[in-house]
């Protein structure tokens, strides 16, 4: 019975999380780019909506390009994750709700891929729309670009909102028919009575087959 208890224990401090792409653009191929330049700004971001399951976020990957022969450092952008409305009129408002860590590297040629990370804890919380938000500083001139993919993103658990591009932060003006190309990763949030089932479940299922014995 000790030995059951202890296992309770340990359970109930176990996370029960499995990582899934929640939206995603890939594997296409880009057909075409949206300038983010930082002088004067031209920003980009990209929507989308959960759908019934939370994610604690985990990733945000975005698909850049240079022009020519340049080359970036990725010191040169940053990202944020926004809330805002949803659908096909939807726009990001308000502030940042998390800062999107980008790692060092380069950006050079048609298709880079650029995987960041929540600066802190995110939930994506169920039924709630959220839009990448990506702004470059002045030294891109104009010769930095986010990738745009033919098709919209998909996913199991979330729907692609559209995306806007303007001199805003966040920008505001909608894209009618373009599709940025991302990709957003997560780790599923358990609902409250399966995580409860599951740290009881095997060793009630123990205790009873040694009952029957």
């Amino acid at each position: 019975m000790r030995l059951i208890l202890a296992m309770v224990a340990a359970l109930c401090v176990t996370p029960v999380v499995s990582g899934a792409v929640v939206l995603t653009s890939y594997p296409q191929t880009s057909s075409g780019t949206f300038a983010l330049n930082g002088s004067p700004p031209l920003n980009v971001a990209g929507g989308f909506t959960m759908g019934a399951a939370p994610f604690d976020l985990s990733s945000a990957t975005v698909q850049f390009s240079a022009v020519g022969i340049a080359q970036f450092s990725t010191s040169h952008i940053a990202a944020d994750l926004y809330g805002g409305t949803g659908g096909p009129t939807g726009t990001p408002s308000g502030s940042p709700l998390v800062s999107l860590t980008i790692p060092a590297g380069t950006i050079s040629g048609d298709a880079t891929d650029v995987t960041m990370t929540p600066a802190s804890p995110l939930t994506l919380e169920a039924s709630t729309s959220y839009w990448v938000v990506l702004h470059a500083d002045s030294t891109v001139g104009g010769n930095l670009g986010v990738n745009a993919a033919p098709n919209p993103a998909t996913g199991l658990f979330a729907t692609y909102d559209g995306m806007t591009q303007d001199g805003s932060l966040p920008p505001q003006t909608r894209q009618s028919g373009r599709n940025m190309f991302f990709e957003i990763d997560g780790n599923v949030v358990p609902e409250p009575g399966a995580a409860y089932a599951l740290v009881l479940g095997s060793p009630l299922l123990v205790l009873r087959r040694r009952r029957q014995r």
